[in-house]
């Protein structure tokens, strides 16, 4: 029995040295699809929304926008990334591109003084500052449930949402295509 217990714990300890299962990030993007508007959960915004973000790009020239919160700490919301050929313009062309808090929820509204070519990507920065609707506490009792269960969504017309291929990139980080200006939001399935 003695012996039994110390080899339970050399075992316990020697596990403490492996490494940690692979996080989300290894998984591949969830699949695109467009379902009702009224199928989702919206992820809500916990505190004042992030002001306006108006920028110029230069067409040709990789860049990312940070989209920040309006609170004391400037948290990262959502970082945009704009690569060489995001838009039809020639290299060196003013882009000027906005970010606005999507309304009632965790989001944005992206336009762009050009035409999307490849567009770029959007990765949404979560870990504070959102709210769990509280509707939604019947299918994920927790806050980790709701949480693995997010994608990014893209709000289409006639009260749809195209669900993005989204992947994890790091914890509370739900990265997705941004292919066409529009309002983008972090949503779970109802």
């Amino acid at each position: 029995m003695r012996a039994s217990g110390a080899a339970t714990l050399v075992a316990a300890i020697a596990a403490c040295g492996r490494n940690p299962p692979p996080p989300d990030a290894a998984v591949g993007p969830t699949p695109a699809r467009t379902v009702p508007l009224a199928s989702v959960y919206l992820l809500l915004q916990s505190e004042a929304p992030p002001p306006d973000t108006a920028v110029t790009l230069s067409a040709g020239t990789p860049r990312h926008i940070l989209f920040r919160t309006a609170h004391e700490d400037r948290d990262v919301v959502a970082d945009l990334y704009f690569g060489e050929q995001a838009f039809q313009a020639p290299a060196g062309t003013p882009v000027p591109v906005t970010v606005r808090p999507a309304p009632g929820s965790y989001g944005l509204v992206l336009t762009a003084g050009a035409p999307f070519a490849r567009g770029g990507e959007i990765t949404f920065k979560y870990a504070v500052h959102f709210l769990q609707p509280p509707e939604s506490v019947q299918k994920y009792p927790n806050h980790v449930l709701f949480e693995h269960a997010l994608v990014v969504g893209r709000l289409a017309a006639d009260g749809q949402i195209d669900l993005l291929p989204s992947i994890r990139p790091a914890t509370d980080n739900l990265r997705a295509p941004a292919d066409s200006p529009g309002t983008y939001v972090v949503a779970a399935p109802r």
